[in-house]
């Protein structure tokens, strides 16, 4: 299975916050909400198979 807060950390990096939380449910929050759209792009290209 996936740990969530691997690609939870990951994409908070790119909107300027953190995240964390437990292997099957986290969450982020950040300074640039503008750069959502890449953040949950970079997520989805991590776990494409």
């Amino acid at each position: 299975g996936f740990d969530a807060r691997v690609f939870v950390r990951k994409a908070a990096e790119i909107i300027g916050g953190g995240g964390g939380g437990r292997p099957e449910l986290a969450q982020a929050g950040g300074k640039l909400p503008e750069m959502i759209d890449l953040a949950i792009d970079s997520i989805y290209s991590s776990i494409q198979l």
